[in-house]
């Protein structure tokens, strides 16, 4: 075993797992106009600390709220998640009555987000041990930050999670759901609403503030090992080393910081909370409008679906924007620390060339709306125009019908030679020729006007 010290440190493990709304659900979602005064009622009394503490100086957050899952509110801290623990390294070692769990609900974005903190204490040689369980070649995930995970994330490795915290799971997807359908006063589904695999990341927070430098030294060592371990990158990204000593370690599946000063430990988590939700949110809206844009052509030209397809991807225009704008003012938020790490994670995670292929993609879908559009309004013209053509013809052929009436009715006898009527033509075989020749003049023009019509919609065919 490593000479470690024994000295007691404090890690806290985060787990922001994003909810999956499936494409159904997701369609009436981005279209719900959603009335906050409704959401006042689910709310919880806090927010997670951290959340609390960046509200105060930032509004990026401000339409992020808590909401309460009543039925095991009660049951967080106390023994039910203990006796849940099988695994009597995790029980001897998390502070179970720290453990806090939330659900997260963004309105401007409709997206949910279950928050779990389990808080565990260690000391250094403990965590040499973990360490060294892995090293000596035992079963995969048996080192610390694989046990937890396992608690909260499902894999092909671990299709089954801690009871407890599948037991809180269901009860706020059921809240969620409930929160849904009230807001888009719509007949959703529950099973619109689940948790995918593996899509829930374990950021663990040290707080190192109790160490000396020859300590904290040997605790970065055996963390950052545990995590590249746990990870099982080939190649993995080399930590970020700040200003004031601490470490910010970002990877995939696992994430390391370590902090020397007390008043930082919530300083780094929303930018973990930011990164998991936008990396989550953007590739399921990209998704759901590329199955969108496919289902589209597939339809047949009726204008009603045509209609429905424009006001979604409008909807999908605005929450795009809506969240390009948010993460731009997060970035503002968070001041220095978007140069020396959130830049840098976007770059890892591709999330700011996922939003920028986004916003093209949604352009590009906004060209292809407006010359719909066009062709719409042409095709209504065009109806329009067949309609009164043949309102035309009718009220022509009834002109006909009097006109012939007319001609029957006229006869030398009923007219007088001195009528005004037989002034203005000269005779009455003027007037008689005038009367024949005119229905012929306009059956000629109707039969000209539907030659013109049909040659002219043929060429536009």
């Amino acid at each position: 075993m490593n000479d470690v010290s024994s000295k007691q440190v404090s890690l806290v493990f985060y787990n922001f797992q994003p909810v999956c709304i499936k494409e159904k659900g997701l369609k009436e979602c981005l279209e719900a106009r959603i009335d906050r005064r409704k959401l006042e009622v689910y709310k919880t009394d806090g927010d997670p600390s951290w959340l609390n503490a960046f509200k105060q100086h930032s509004e990026s957050f401000s339409t992020i709220a808590s909401i309460t899952v009543r039925e095991l509110d009660s049951t967080v801290g106390n023994n039910g998640f203990r006796d849940s623990i099988t695994d009597p390294d995790l029980q001897s070692h998390i502070v179970f009555d720290e453990v806090k769990c939330y659900l997260l609900f963004d309105y401007k974005s409709f997206s949910w987000v279950i928050s779990y903190e389990i808080p565990c204490s260690l000391d250094l040689s403990e965590l040499a041990e973990f360490l060294e369980v892995n090293e000596a070649g035992a079963l995969d995930n048996t080192d610390l930050y694989n046990r937890i995970r396992n608690l909260m994330v499902r894999s092909e490795s671990n299709p089954k999670i801690n009871e407890w915290i599948a037991r809180f799971e269901n009860r706020a997807l059921d809240t969620l759901h409930k929160i849904s359908v009230s807001l888009t006063n719509d007949s959703l589904a529950r099973e619109d609403f689940c948790v995918v695999d593996n899509t829930g990341n374990i950021t663990n927070i040290t707080d190192c503030s109790n160490l000396n430098d020859s300590e904290y030294q040997q605790c970065k060592a055996v963390l950052l090992k545990i995590n590249r371990s746990a990870e099982r990158l080939r190649h993995p990204q080399e930590p970020i080393e700040l200003e004031e000593g601490s470490i910010y370690s970002f990877n995939g599946r696992f994430h390391t910081i370590l902090i020397k000063r007390p008043d930082e430990r919530y300083r780094y988590v929303p930018i973990q909370f930011q990164m998991q939700r936008m990396w989550f949110y953007l590739r399921s809206l990209f998704s759901f409008l590329t199955n969108l844009n496919d289902q589209f052509f597939l339809f047949t030209d009726a204008s009603v679906k045509n209609l429905d397809y424009i006001n979604l991807v409008e909807a999908v225009t605005n929450r795009v924007q809506n969240i390009r704008v948010m993460n731009e003012q997060f970035k503002s938020d968070i001041e220095t620390d978007r140069v020396s790490i959130y830049d840098q994670i976007e770059k890892n995670w591709n999330i700011e060339n996922l939003l920028a292929e986004m916003l093209r993609y949604v352009d590009s879908q906004k060209d292809a709306l407006q010359r719909l559009y066009l062709k719409l309004n042409e095709k209504s013209n065009d109806r329009q125009s067949r309609i009164l053509f043949i309102i035309s013809i009718i009220q022509i052929a009834a002109l006909l019908s009097v006109w012939g009436s007319y001609i029957e009715l006229l006869n030398e006898a009923k007219l007088s030679e001195t009528s005004a009527l037989i002034q203005l033509f000269g005779s009455i075989d003027n007037l008689l020729l005038f009367n024949t020749i005119l229905p012929i003049f306009l059956i000629l023009g109707i039969a000209l006007m539907l030659y013109l019509a049909f040659f002219k919609k043929k060429d536009r065919v």
